[in-house]
């Protein structure tokens, strides 16, 4: 069981037996009206054999697992059945269902975990704490979910893919099974018909019950310990900061009115995937999915010097892949630090400073899939939101970004953590922060070391954005210009680049390009602190406004929109 997964014989036969015990229960369905209790105990046909009630009982707990228990001791009380091969018939297909939950958890649940977007909901260190809690747990877990109506099946799932010992597991769930379904049985032996509704109202509010007293208990221990130390009083200090200021809000609920004002605007437009016309030299404009290396590609063949030197890769040959980087890396004036990056990312995530060849291996070994290595550039970051309509003789530089790398200063007695907490700004992003440095507690910087807090210019992974858009100026709009023209048909969107000063960036030199972001990038200084929340909503709407009219344009022209089916299959294809 340990090898489940590379095992597919085991995986078919599960499955066989699982869409076996399916058919049988459909073709039990259609003969028997298992739902209709009161009249099968009012009225139960007597010419059925012991052999076929103990298969009527089996699988009918396929259905109900609890009222097929009440069901058998109500026949047990008028004298149809007998007591213990009933209830052994009800524990046997009690312990088939839910064993076969826990097998299709096991030989298929890890699959699922590595789907992108429940990688988004459930991250590898949630799924090792998961895994550490179910092995720590499990047998009490167990045997409190068969109690608890509705756990059941979540609590058996989960069970198998956190890869629950399957003896201990078994055993434990044997163990719930013996003491909960004679129980059952045996009450609707002695209370009869009452039993039903009683045990109906049970079940409705005996798992809401228990979770909101565990959730209320639970809240209630961490605040009494949360405030009873300086650290915890810092964490709720930051929990409030960041549901206080709207830049720290999660997507779900900063990006509704945007959602509706797009919708709004493709009404306007007669086509919801008009944007995706903004930029046709980029897939869907840039909307999800589209290839990182060769955007850079296409610049790097027209403005070479412009670009961070990169190449892309796939880690599925571990050793192909180091050896090509090796040979990158001695092309380099500095070999480290190198940058990785996934080749379809977003906001971030994903984007690694490398230090040695020791975390290289490790990237290696851990980012499965199309991945670009970049050389590392000194500087300043920004981020320069550019729109160019089509036929125009000049573009717009719409934003600016100036993206700071927050950093703490050690006095040689705090600790990191200790430091990131009374950080001002720091303090908002102190989960995140903790998160990345797991020594932070033990960890005291000596005094006057500086320590890095953020590897790349992303807000959400802690990077402070400034509003620097005051300082575009014509010589950077035609630098910018002349490094677009590499990507005909790029129209909208966001460069991110390093400059060695401010001063450069002004006059449009010695400045590198690290990405280019299309139709879903944002105009980042919004995230200016204290941006208030009208103010950054305007410029989004603006931005897509922006990106509605250059698709008109270009469908004026005779492009053609791309089909909702597209749009769809590219995100599945992402976010799978």
């Amino acid at each position: 069981m340990k090898n489940a997964p590379d095992r597919p014989g085991v995986r078919w036969a599960v499955l066989l037996a699982f869409a076996t015990g399916a058919l049988l229960l459909v073709w039990a369905s259609g003969k028997w009206d298992l739902g209709n209790l009161q009249n099968w105990t009012e009225d139960p046909p007597l010419n059925i054999s012991p052999t076929g009630w103990f298969f009527i009982f089996l699988f009918s707990t396929f259905i109900t697992e609890d009222l097929t228990c009440i069901f058998a001791g109500l026949l047990i009380s008028q004298g149809v059945v007998d007591f213990l091969p009933a209830t052994l018939a009800c524990f046997t297909g009690i312990f088939l269902g839910d064993g076969a939950l826990f097998l299709i958890g096991r030989y298929w649940g890890r699959d699922a975990l590595q789907w992108k977007w429940v990688r988004k909901l459930i991250s590898p260190q949630a799924e090792a704490r998961a895994e550490r809690f179910f092995k720590a747990r499990g047998p009490w877990i167990i045997l409190a979910t068969r109690f608890l109506p509705g756990a059941r099946l979540p609590t058996y799932f989960a069970a198998g893919v956190m890869r629950s010992h399957p003896g201990s597991f078994f055993f434990y769930f044997a163990l719930a099974g013996l003491a909960w379904t004679p129980l059952l049985v045996g009450l609707a032996v002695i209370v009869g018909n009452q039993l039903i509704p009683t045990f109906e109202s049970y079940a409705a509010w005996a798992l809401p019950a228990f979770l909101v007293t565990g959730a209320f208990l639970f809240l209630s221990l961490r605040s009494i310990e949360r405030l009873a130390t300086w650290k915890g009083r810092q964490l709720l200090k930051s929990r409030f900061h960041r549901w206080n200021q709207w830049e720290f809000w999660p997507p779900f609920l900063f990006y509704p009115p945007v959602v509706l004002y797009v919708a709004w605007l493709g009404l306007r437009y007669r086509s919801i995937t008009l944007p995706g016309l903004a930029n046709p030299g980029i897939p869907l404009g840039g909307f999800v999915g589209e290839s990182k290396s060769d955007i850079l590609h296409s610049l790097q063949t027209h403005r070479p010097n412009a670009i961070a030197r990169f190449i892309c890769l796939d880690s599925q040959d571990a050793s192909a892949s180091l050896e090509t980087i090796r040979q990158f890396q001695s092309a380099l004036k500095q070999p480290w630090p190198i940058v990785w990056k996934p080749d379809t990312g977003e906001r971030g995530k994903g984007v690694h400073i490398l230090e040695n060849e020791e975390m290289l291996k490790a990237a290696l070994s851990d980012n499965p899939g199309r991945f670009i290595i970049q050389e590392y550039i000194e500087g300043l970051e920004f981020g320069v939101f550019y729109i160019h309509y089509p036929g125009a003789a000049k573009g717009e530089i719409f934003s600016i970004t100036d993206k700071q790398l927050l950093t703490v200063t050690g006095d040689g007695k705090s600790t990191l953590c200790r430091l990131i907490l009374q950080h001002p700004r720091a303090l908002s992003m102190a989960p995140t922060f903790l998160k990345r440095f797991p020594d932070a507690e033990d960890r005291v910087p000596q005094k006057g070391e500086t320590v890095k807090l953020v590897e790349v210019g992303t807000h959400c992974q802690g990077a402070l954005f400034l509003d620097s858009t005051r300082e575009a100026t014509a010589a950077l709009e035609q630098t910018i210009r002349r490094i677009s023209e590499g990507l005909p048909g790029f129209h909208f969107g966001r460069y991110d680049l390093r400059v060695p000063s401010l001063e450069d960036l002004k006059a449009g030199q010695h400045l590198k390009v690290l990405e280019l972001n299309g139709l879903t990038s944002e105009a980042t200084h919004i995230y200016h602190p204290g941006t208030p929340l009208w103010k950054a909503y305007g410029t989004l709407f603006r931005q897509w406004r922006h990106a509605f009219a250059i698709g008109a344009i270009n469908r004026k022209a005779g492009a053609t929109p791309p089909s909702l089916m597209e749009v769809g299959k590219a995100l599945w294809n992402h976010y799978r």
